[in-house]
């Protein structure tokens, strides 16, 4: 599935001036949208912006986003002048577990004290859902990601503005920002994507398709992946 869509996952995107992205997910200058600043943040040692992996990156600690970034600053710099300084437009995160209002869990699964899975943390996750300018989420869609209520709360949904999953694309509507499937992706029907979610799906009236990939972004991601097995 092509989990570009757009660069924003949905109508809007993000214009040419806006200063940086952070999140977990390396992007190449093919997989970019014109008019969009990508770039790359870690929650390690060091976050660098502007990373041109060269093949498919281990982790968001691997050494090829650093060594491929256009600049690296440390971690306390990232989150206190880029970050809760305004200067991040678009944060990217993931989740074990999210709910109606875009609320993520990455923290526990089952109750807190004793749970059935404890996962990696919040990590920076609440700084980027409270301080970036919107936050795009990116997980595959099953009953078991998209639950009623979370576990867990580790970050709030507020700035989320979309959710790109193997199935569609979801954004938050209406005064309550209940995530409403807005686009399928290509030989996905409604009810897949219904019979994928833990609570009754809203579905927009005006739903549509996705594009699918390009064939400059198909050859960057198979080179990526031969890269990375070799």
């Amino acid at each position: 599935r092509s989990m570009r869509a757009r660069c924003s996952g949905a109508a809007h995107r993000v214009d040419a001036q806006h200063a940086g992205v952070l999140g977990a997910v390396p992007l190449r200058d093919e997989l970019i949208h014109p008019g969009c600043d990508g770039g790359q943040g870690g929650q390690r040692a060091v976050a660098g912006f502007g990373a041109k992996p060269s093949r498919r990156p281990l982790s968001i600690g691997d050494g090829e986003l650093a060594g491929t970034a256009d600049t690296v600053v440390s971690v306390p710099e990232i989150f206190s002048y880029w970050l809760q300084g305004g200067r991040i437009d678009v944060g990217f995160l993931g989740a074990a577990q999210i709910d109606r209002h875009a609320n993520l869990n990455s923290t526990v699964i089952g109750p807190y004290d004793e749970p059935k899975v404890r996962l990696p943390g919040a990590g920076g996750a609440p700084e980027i859902a409270t301080s970036a300018k919107e936050v795009f989420v990116m997980l595959r869609q099953s009953l078991r990601t998209f639950v009623p209520e979370l576990d867990f709360r580790t970050s709030a949904g507020g700035s989320v503005s979309t959710v790109v999953t193997d199935l569609g694309i979801l954004e938050p509507r209406g005064e309550e920002r209940e995530l409403t499937l807005t686009a399928v992706h290509p030989g996905v029907d409604v009810e897949q994507a219904r019979e994928a979610t833990g609570w009754d799906l809203r579905v927009a009236d005006d739903l549509g398709v996705t594009p699918a990939p390009t064939e400059a972004e198909l050859r960057a991601l198979r080179d990526l992946e031969a890269k990375g097995e070799s």
